[in-house]
């Protein structure tokens, strides 16, 4: 029978009435609260994370162990203390208190299987103290061919530290399936409340579906091409860890298959110029651009930061028309992220269709 495993923080809140004395008590954490609805449902329930070895830390842990969740992945670290966090019916901010170690989540890994779930998300999943040893436990996840469920959860008191996380977001959204948001979630890390918008700039590249529950929220799919993206996806983790033997024309066979992520058709037939340097060539021309009229072009920008991507690709549009290019010469391509950008033009020029 397929498991769902559910990977986020454990802490413990408080709730404080408008009298100031606590009203209410109980699991902290998006993602452990929706383990032990889950478990209470009836699926075979895991949970991956860490807590201290201290009063609060047995508090939350017993408490979500007696939804029939299994606790044996969850790391008991020594030093430090199980987050708490405040909140007040009056409107004032929450507080938190923590003290984590360096290093946790030195876990048991649960057996996976292909037909199991993982959900995954907060900012637990983005901290750079866990982040490594996690990341690899999702990989470990994807690779198997579980089905990859990230709820972002971003906090708008968290928006910013988002350029120092953004990179583990891609990361995230790389391997799920599905993406799970709020509007809040949308709006500080894409900067948009559109989730239709923020779906076609950023989200339907991975191939994915994202939910967004709110009221006026949408859901959006691309099954039929999730299969050779995960492909792609997987050879490229592995690429990551292995030397180039007799895999590698394999991983580059799937990472050229990945040509969807493109917005532009390539025309494959197009003749590729020969450069010499006679007496009309760009260096004896007497113009301030080379002259490039049969040369064939790709541009690729982010959509991260993209007011600043988007003044410098119009500038290098117009530096490309005073070189004589053609604008049915130069495809453009748009990808989420700055971390995309090296295996958008890795790819691009594998086919060996372009010029610059």
């Amino acid at each position: 029978m397929s498991k769902i495993l559910f990977v986020g923080e454990l802490s413990w809140n408080v709730v404080i009435d408008r009298d100031g004395a606590p009203r209410k008590t109980c699991i902290g954490g998006a993602i452990a609260r929706a383990a032990t609805k889950t478990a209470d449902a009836g699926p075979e329930t895991l949970m991956a994370s860490d807590a201290a070895a201290d009063a609060i830390g047995d508090l939350v842990v017993n408490t979500v162990a007696a939804h029939g969740v299994d606790m044996n992945s969850v790391d008991r670290f020594t030093e430090g203390r199980t987050p708490i966090e405040i909140h007040f019916d009056n409107g004032a901010p929450t507080v938190r208190y923590q003290s984590y170690p360096d290093e946790a989540f030195d876990i048991i890994w649960p057996r996976l299987e292909k037909e199991d779930t993982v959900v995954f998300g907060g900012h637990y999943t983005l901290d750079s103290r866990i982040r490594p040893r996690l990341y690899r436990l999702l990989l470990h996840a994807a690779e198997k061919g579980c089905n990859m469920v990230y709820a972002p959860l971003f906090s708008i008191a968290r928006e910013p530290q988002i350029t120092r996380v953004m990179p583990a977001i891609l990361e995230n959204c790389e391997i799920s399936h599905t993406i799970v948001t709020r509007t809040s979630d949308l709006q500080a890390i894409y900067g948009t409340a559109d989730s239709d918008k923020c779906y076609h700039d950023n989200i339907a590249f991975y191939g994915c579906r994202l939910i967004n529950f709110d009221p006026d929220s949408s859901i959006h799919n691309r099954p039929a091409k999730r299969q050779a993206s995960m492909q792609c996806r997987q050879s490229r983790h592995r690429h990551h860890n292995s030397h180039r033997g007799n895999g590698y024309k394999y991983r580059q066979q799937h990472r050229r298959s990945n040509s969807r992520r493109h917005r532009i058709t390539i025309n494959k037939h197009k003749t590729q110029p020969s450069m010499s340097t006679s007496a009309n060539s760009p260096l004896t021309s007497g113009s301030p651009f080379p002259i490039a009229r049969d040369m064939r072009v790709a541009v690729v920008r982010t959509l991260w930061n993209s007011h600043i991507t988007e003044a410098l690709m119009n500038g290098a549009l117009d530096t490309f028309a005073a070189a004589g290019i053609e604008k049915t010469d130069i495809d453009t391509f748009e990808v989420p992220g700055a971390v995309e950008l090296t295996f958008a033009a890795s790819s691009l020029i594998e086919t060996g269709l372009y010029d610059a």
